[in-house]
């Protein structure tokens, strides 16, 4: 379930640059922006199991609120927040979640 929303968000987050940017020359910002994403979508399927296993719990008790942070945080790769791995994006969407608690 996790793998699947976090690929289907990354996706989304490359799809909408590429509808606002098409195919002109880049800028480092914005090639750093892609990179981030690549490497997040290939980092999913490594995503230890207890960190996955907890995610999975938070869309369990309130689906909305998990989806919203999350979208949130993946406009924000690349862009003001640079993640090293999709465990780091989750670990992170995780504390905010429960601080909100």
């Amino acid at each position: 379930m996790l793998s699947d929303i976090l690929k289907v968000g990354i996706e989304k987050a490359r799809d909408q640059f590429w509808d606002e940017h098409g195919f002109c020359d880049l800028t480092v910002e914005e090639h750093t922006r892609l990179v981030f994403l690549t490497k997040l979508k290939k980092s999913v399927d490594a995503i230890p199991g207890l960190f996955r296993y907890r995610a999975e719990e938070l869309f369990a008790i309130d689906v909305t609120k998990t989806q919203g942070v999350l979208e949130e945080m993946i406009k924000q790769v690349g862009i003001d927040y640079f993640p090293d791995s999709a465990t780091t994006l989750v670990t992170a969407m995780s504390q905010k979640l429960e601080a909100r608690s």
